[in-house]
């Protein structure tokens, strides 16, 4: 994450950073922060630098903001979608409720949380169909 921090300058290292792709998109939100004056970029270490006022903006705003983009996980081809950990806790949640309502005989709560449970294993098939269907 924060490799070095000096008032005005903060060097970056993220496994994200290495996707070109990812990387610009990140660069152009930090670029559109107010006070960010200068980004580069190696795409090789994954690394980036970020040149700031820091009188109009502080490492506080810019930790908040890239704790954010680097909980994201970068689709060289789609741009940023949600960690697959987040589907996996839905469908999980979603099936042990929907079992609960089953077994205590409250249909509404286990047909709401059977349409939710669908949602998330829709997602998941449609993120991993080609690996599951090839």
């Amino acid at each position: 994450m924060i490799v070095s921090f000096i008032e005005g300058r903060i060097r970056l290292r993220h496994e994200i950073l290495k996707r070109p792709y990812a990387a610009e998109k990140i660069k152009k939100i930090f670029l559109s922060m107010k006070g960010v004056m200068d980004i580069s970029m190696n795409h090789k270490t994954g690394g980036m630098l970020i040149i700031y006022d820091s009188g109009v903006l502080d490492i506080k705003d810019i930790s908040r903001r890239l704790a954010l983009l680097m909980d994201l996980r970068a689709d060289d081809k789609k741009g940023f979608v949600y960690p697959r950990k987040t589907v996996n806790a839905g469908m999980l949640a979603s099936l042990i409720i929907s079992l609960l309502g089953a077994a205590t005989g409250k249909t509404a709560l286990h047909i709401a949380a059977g349409i939710v449970f669908a949602g998330f294993a829709g997602a998941h098939t449609y993120k991993y169909r080609q690996m599951l269907f090839a």
